[in-house]
C-alpha cells in the first residue's frame, strides 16, 4: 500500500473514533431526555425516542465498523478495505446528518 493510502487509513481510524464519540454523546442526550418524562408520559413519547436511539446506535456501529476496516486496511495493505472503510464512514456521516435533521424537525 502506498504511504498516502496508509496515512488516509490512519486518518479514517481517527475520524471513526471522533464520530463514535459524537454519536455516543447524542445517544446519551436522547436517553437523558427520555428519562425526564414521567412514566405515563414515557409511553406516549417512546416511539419517537426509540427511533432516535436506534438511529444513533446504527450510526455508532457504522462508525466503529469503519474504523475497524481502516485498521485492517492499514495492517494488511489492501485497498479494498480502505474503500469499504470510506463508504462505511460516509454512511455513518449521512446517518448522523439525518439524525440531526430529524431531531431539529421534531422540536
Amino acid at each position: 500500500m502506498k504511504p498516502e493510502l496508509r496515512e488516509l487509513a490512519n486518518h479514517l481510524v481517527t475520524a471513526s473514533a471522533a464520530l463514535s464519540g459524537l454519536v455516543l454523546v447524542f445517544l446519551g442526550a436522547i436517553i437523558n431526555s427520555y428519562e425526564q418524562f414521567n412514566a405515563p408520559e414515557q409511553e406516549t413519547v417512546r416511539p419517537a425516542y426509540r427511533f432516535r436511539a436506534w438511529m444513533a446506535l446504527w450510526g455508532f456501529g457504522l462508525s466503529l465498523a469503519g474504523g475497524v476496516m481502516a485498521l485492517v486496511a492499514s495492517s494488511c495493505g489492501q485497498v479494498v478495505w480502505l474503500f469499504l472503510a470510506g463508504v462505511t464512514m460516509g454512511l455513518a456521516l449521512l446517518l448522523l446528518l439525518i439524525m440531526a435533521v430529524v431531531a431539529v424537525w421534531q422540536v
